[in-house]
């Protein structure tokens, strides 16, 4: 049995998600302005925080913080201790809107689970950190380990 997701049919598929009728927007905010959720039962160690730190400084800040209107963190909040950990003034942040209190708590908890659901291609794995490994030489010890 494939555990291939099925796609839906073009006539079952809604034309906007009802969170998203106007497209978001990046929006540079100062790290202090944002709010944690209490609730979040997720934990970032500080080796953790560390490593993202290494890899925004290797490769910049490239996903953005997600916030509700009150500029809670939906998802991101490693991103944001890392951007704290490196004293920095902005970070990127993406609002979304029209979300139930229960929408967020949901949203937030798949997005910490979803990505420990994924598997590695072994093979390939291997492969991208061997090209990776002399391309990485120039950087200090500490940004290389992000990767």
């Amino acid at each position: 049995m494939s555990k291939t997701p099925q796609r839906r049919s073009e006539a079952s598929t809604p034309t906007a998600l009802p969170s998203q009728l106007e497209a978001p927007q990046i929006v540079l905010r100062s790290p202090g302005s944002l709010r944690t959720n209490p609730r979040n039962p997720r934990v970032h160690a500080k080796k953790q925080v560390r490593q993202i730190a290494d890899s925004i400084r290797a490769a910049g800040f490239i996903g953005a913080i997600i916030v509700d209107e009150t500029a809670t963190v939906l998802a991101g909040v490693g991103r944001l201790r890392a951007a704290e950990f490196l004293g920095l003034r902005r970070v990127p942040t993406l609002m979304v809107t029209g979300l139930t209190e229960a929408q967020k708590r949901a949203f937030a908890l798949a997005d910490d689970e979803l990505a420990e659901n994924a598997g590695w291609d072994r093979k390939l794995l291997v492969q991208e950190l061997a090209e990776l490994g002399p391309l990485l030489e120039p950087l200090p010890r500490s940004e290389r380990r992000a990767y």
